[in-house]
């Protein structure tokens, strides 16, 4: 039995790997730091608490503007300190329920300027499967195209945020 399972497990992360590959024509889509270099960016968080830490700020004068999940309707409620732009949407893609960072439907991203959503998350089949149903909601929908972060970019870049 434990012989079969692992071989099972191996061919999981065999696929899991393959998946991960930019040249691998049924994988997410994956965003490329490249598009980044040498750009001014500026990452908001969908707390209140960023007013205090954006006072002196001119948000809509980056090259970039990312916010992340509800981080749009925050900005919404103080534009005159959040900035009105949303070039790119960080989001877990949870709608509803518990821990929901509220919906996004591809009017609504169309309507506040997202020309890019990212989704962090690729860990379980769960998580995998709630980026490909929103890839395809968002392309019937016509609304900007979804990315996934590589997972060990992710995992950097959450070691670097802290």
């Amino acid at each position: 039995m434990d012989q079969v399972w692992s071989i099972r497990y191996a061919r999981r992360l065999f696929r899991d790997h393959l998946a991960m590959q930019r040249w691998w024509p049924w994988g997410p889509s994956l965003l490329s730091a490249e598009a980044f270099r040498g750009r001014r960016i500026i990452l908001i968080g969908p707390a209140d608490t960023v007013l205090e830490d954006l006072a002196d700020t001119n948000v809509d004068d980056y090259d970039y503007v990312i916010r992340f999940n509800n981080g749009i309707e925050l900005s919404k409620r103080h534009p005159e300190i959040m900035g009105c732009r949303t070039d790119i949407l960080f989001h877990n893609l949870r709608e509803t329920g518990e821990r929901s960072a509220g919906a996004i439907p591809g009017s609504y991203l169309n309507e506040n300027g997202v020309k890019l959503v990212v989704y962090p998350h690729w860990r379980t089949s769960r998580l995998r499967n709630l980026y490909l149903k929103k890839r395809a909601v968002l392309a019937r929908e016509g609304g900007p195209p979804i990315k996934l972060l590589p997972p060990l970019e992710m995992r950097q870049l959450r070691a670097d945020l802290g």
